[in-house]
């Protein structure tokens, strides 16, 4: 490619980053078009594959997944320590018995 066409290169992946087609950058160069596409195509399609979009409800829904999990992790804490406290319930109970 020439000089010319690495700028016309450079102004059509400029215009696609901005919302652009390719077939429009390619009718505005009709005598580069050939040279231009398979560039064009290649990087429409590397972009295309690592856009990066969230879902609509992807917020919502990993508050809610990470609130679920927080209730969960307090329900396992809770649960523990009422062990915890059971078994020292058990061992003063035992003591005292053995005591006596």
């Amino acid at each position: 490619m020439s000089r010319d066409s690495d700028r016309i290169l450079d102004e059509c992946v400029d215009r696609i980053s901005c919302g652009e087609s390719i077939e429009q950058c390619l009718a505005s160069h009709p005598e580069q078009a050939e040279d231009l596409e398979p560039p064009l195509r290649a990087m429409f399609d590397i972009l295309a594959a690592y856009s990066l979009a969230p879902r609509p409800n992807g917020k919502v829904a990993e508050k809610q997944c990470f609130r679920a999990t927080l209730d969960s992790l307090e329900r396992k804490r809770q649960e523990h320590c009422l062990t915890i406290s059971g078994l020292f319930r058990y061992v003063s109970v035992r003591l005292i018995l053995n005591e006596s």
